[in-house]
């Protein structure tokens, strides 16, 4: 990559110029994106977006050299611009911008030249851990919405199959109740209350045995 005065070319912002060169869709854009030269290894700008991935103010990285970005980079940083001066656009996960505390970023980058001129670089950076994050987060909402669903359907078929009971046991001429583990009653059919001549209102939830047991609701054995 040249040294030469990143100013120098012609009909481009300056790296200290304003800070709305290339329009509001640069700068409200929700993706971070920096617009460099690489034959004069000179950022010409950077969004707030990418000042905020990066940690750096947008001074600072208007006058920063694209190579000092990234650091040990420079034989894929030259692959990459290379191929997006050739194709006009190109993609990569190979390089890793040094943020203002030191660390590598994991990003992707998406390369395009901006139009009439074949120089200058327009390159997104999309954060691939966030991107990871909402992957799993949209999974999760997929695999909640999934449950809730499938919970749902399940209890339609109990619902189904409890109507079902309701119907048989109401049909059923021979008496039959139940009782749980404890020897309460949970449900008597009509077939029962006319046999031991109580309601269901009056059984439900007392212990069949010492209810019925030997008697009727008259008291007769």
């Amino acid at each position: 990559m040249a040294t030469s005065d990143p100013s120098s070319v012609a009909g481009l912002p300056s790296p200290q110029g304003g800070g709305d060169a290339f329009g509001p869709a640069f700068e409200g854009a929700p993706e971070a994106m920096l617009v460099f030269d690489p034959v004069a290894d000179a950022i010409r700008d950077a969004n707030p977006a990418a000042a905020r991935l990066l940690g750096y103010d947008r001074a600072t990285l208007r006058a920063m050299r694209v190579t000092a970005l990234h650091p040990e980079q420079v034989p894929t940083l030259i692959v990459f611009t290379q191929a997006v001066q050739a194709r006009g656009r190109d993609w990569t996960h190979a390089l890793s911008p040094r943020h203002a505390e030191g660390h590598g970023l994991h990003v992707e980058y998406s390369g395009a030249l901006l139009p009439g001129d074949p120089q200058t670089v327009l390159v997104s950076l999309f954060d691939l851990d966030e991107r990871r994050r909402r992957l799993v987060d949209t999974q999760a909402d997929a695999h909640m919405r999934a449950g809730l669903t499938e919970w749902q359907r399940m209890e339609r078929i109990f619902a189904d199959i409890e109507r079902e009971n309701q119907l048989i046991l109401r049909a059923a001429g021979e008496g039959i109740y139940g009782v749980n583990a404890d020897g309460i009653t949970t449900f008597i059919n009509p077939a029962a209350e006319r046999m031991l001549g109580w309601q269901a209102s009056d059984l439900v939830g007392r212990d069949m045995h010492a209810t019925v047991h030997h008697s009727h609701a008259d008291g007769c054995h």
